[in-house]
């Protein structure tokens, strides 16, 4: 195995492995995917853009926060044209959904 096909795994398995932690801001979370899907394509890993949000998708499993959205996602869409931006835009709508929510139960 050369050097680069051992990198492309490495981050290939980083990106099955990498989870969501709650707390952390979902801009974040896709930023940083989407810097390890980009160092593994250029090292020469592939995947598909639908690969790449299905592995999104798994990232949010043990979620609490977003367990809901994540279902539904699952449930409503056309798995196979699932994109990362379109993942990406109703978790932003959820996270601000939710902070409206807590601030209003919170008194704020």
């Amino acid at each position: 195995m050369g050097k680069h096909a051992s990198t492309a795994l490495a981050y290939g398995n980083e990106i099955h492995q990498q989870r969501y932690k709650d707390g952390t801001s979902i801009e974040d979370h896709f930023n940083n995917s989407r810097q390890l899907v980009a160092q593994y394509r250029a090292v020469g890993g592939t995947m598909s853009d639908v690969s790449v949000a299905l592995a999104m998708l798994r990232t949010f499993n043990n979620s609490a926060t977003y367990k809901g959205i994540i279902s539904t996602i699952r449930v409503s869409a056309k798995l196979e044209e699932l994109t990362l931006d379109e993942i990406e835009s109703k978790m932003v709508i959820e996270a601000r959904d939710i902070d409206v929510e807590s601030k209003e139960e919170s008194g704020f």
